[in-house]
């Protein structure tokens, strides 16, 4: 495999890597701030447990509220009960309350990369050798 291959491979690893994990983010995530928004939940006071915003309490969401990451920042904890604050409204609409993805997507961004890839391993060294011994 050459170079130019590893570098392509390297390429459709990191767009499928990247489009699953913004689908995690999108509609994983997303489900729980969405779940959150809806039940008004902004402060201490109105904050509601995972199930009560309407997810499973599954360890994806767990290990993204774990401290130190984006999401515990966005989402706080309060003794079981989770919220977004007032400063952070803002992020969280802009990062997780647009649905947009859909597994479609996702599965359409990777197969049209994943034949991109393929035509530039396979027909573009065809078509260089065609062109140099013209």
């Amino acid at each position: 495999m050459s170079v130019f291959e590893q570098i392509l491979v390297a390429f459709i690893l990191g767009v499928t890597v990247s489009a699953v994990y913004t689908y995690y983010v999108k509609s994983v995530l997303g489900r729980l701030v969405r779940g959150l928004f809806q039940a008004n939940a902004f402060d201490e006071e109105t904050a509601v447990t995972i199930e009560e915003a309407g997810c499973k309490n599954n360890f994806f969401i767990r290990y993204s509220l774990r401290p130190g990451t984006d999401f515990s920042e966005t989402v706080k904890n309060a003794n079981g009960k989770y919220y977004i604050p007032e400063d952070k409204i803002e992020k969280a609409e802009n990062k997780y309350q647009n649905e947009g993805i859909t597994i479609y997507v996702v599965l359409l961004t990777i197969l049209a990369f994943a034949v991109i890839t393929l035509v530039c391993i396979y027909v573009f060294p065809d078509l260089f050798e065609i062109v140099k011994n013209i």
